[in-house]
């Protein structure tokens, strides 16, 4: 019997959007990723056989002998959304919000499970609809409870049929579905799930889509309405292998108004040379305020370059004058008590400071020599 000694050659995996070819290609041939394929193991390989008819799960009836009234939309309590919806969230349909970090989707879903948990009775207060499970399950894998409770305190959504649980595996969340058979699920993140019967870290293109598959298996099998999270990129597309957004039934894109602020102090010691360059790439609808104050000695030198793109910057209260008023210098008084210097001189900063504590630069003096008064 002639053996076969041919070695078993490995797989490779698109990370992008799962598709698997037999050998190593710089682009994925199917979403023209670069360097996205990644090796699996050995090549998986089609078992030879028929498939054989089995037994369906319910018998095929015409279709207008289908009833419509369990799959019609629930409303959520928020008109925008249920108008982008189409009426509110359908029986069974996973929904996928994707958005920029600090946009406010944790905050926004906080908010529907609070009024979907705060509604009674049928759909409509008509009397005639079928009642709804307003038990909201919401579940976080990025914050502690205590957060999500902090946060729901300072937004008045706290309610007795809202469940809060702080999970990171796929296990834990089923166990808790059963544990509180909501009429809402809320995951926030998918990409912070992750299931020890697969391989991969959490946030990998295996990983998230193992555990999208199953809470879209869930979601058909008990009609839960499901909302998962979802990171963006960059450039604004959804984190994650393509096939995340295959996989569920709507996409949303949520985008919101930024409105930042920072306050920044510099210190120029004697002597030193600080250039400041602060690069800002806003959206068009964002507004930025900016306070700045610059202290600088004697022969310091100071430049500020700002580069803004898009949004509306406001520098100073008032209005602006017709032309940039003139470069001026400020000085340190003879015999002020010099700071603490900073071994960064000259310095460098760049990006936005936003809302907080008061942020310093302090430049120091560095292989500088004095002059000497004028007599």
């Amino acid at each position: 019997m002639a053996k076969n000694n041919r070695a078993v050659r490995p797989g490779y995996r698109c990370a992008e959007c799962g598709h698997e070819v037999a050998k190593w290609v710089g682009r994925c041939p199917e979403c023209q990723a670069w360097g996205a394929i990644e090796q699996i193991g050995p090549a998986a390989r089609p078992a030879p056989g028929r498939i054989v008819a089995g037994a369906p799960s319910a018998p095929a009836r015409p279709i207008g002998e289908v009833d419509v009234e369990s799959a019609r939309a629930r409303p959520t309590g928020m008109e925008e959304l249920d108008r982008v919806l189409g009426g509110g969230l359908v029986p069974g349909a996973v929904v996928l919000l994707a958005g920029e970090p600090g946009v406010g989707k944790s905050t926004l879903l906080l908010e529907v499970a609070h009024r979907w948990a705060s509604q009674s009775g049928d759909d409509d207060g008509d009397g005639a609809g079928p009642a709804t499970n307003h038990r909201a399950l919401y579940v976080t894998g990025e914050e502690s409870v205590g957060q999500v409770r902090l946060r729901a305190e300072r937004t008045a959504t706290v309610h007795d049929s809202l469940y809060l649980a702080a999970e990171s595996d796929l296990a834990a969340v089923l166990g808790h579905v059963d544990a509180v058979r909501p009429g809402l699920l809320i995951v926030d993140s998918v990409q912070t799930m992750s299931s020890t019967e697969v391989d991969g870290s959490a946030g990998g293109v295996t990983q998230v889509r193992a555990v999208t598959s199953a809470l879209v298996a869930l979601a058909k099998e008990r009609d839960l309405p499901v909302v998962l999270v979802g990171h963006v990129t960059k450039d604004g597309s959804v984190a994650g292998p393509r096939l995340l957004e295959h996989l569920v039934d709507v996409v949303l894109q949520f985008e919101g108004t930024a409105i930042l602020a920072d306050n920044v102090e510099i210190v120029v010691e004697d002597g030193a040379d600080l250039t400041v360059v602060s690069l800002q790439d806003w959206s068009d609808d964002a507004v930025h305020l900016s306070t700045q104050h610059a202290r600088v000695g004697r022969d310091a030198t100071f430049k500020h370059v700002a580069i803004s793109f898009g949004g509306d910057v406001v520098r100073r209260a008032g209005p602006r004058p017709p032309h940039p008023a003139p470069p001026r210098r400020l000085t340190v008084p003879p015999g002020a008590a010099p700071g603490r210097a900073r071994p960064r001189s000259p310095g460098l900063v760049t990006g936005p400071v936003h809302a907080g504590p008061v942020t310093r630069v302090r430049a120091a003096r560095r292989g500088c020599r004095r002059r000497a008064p004028a007599p």
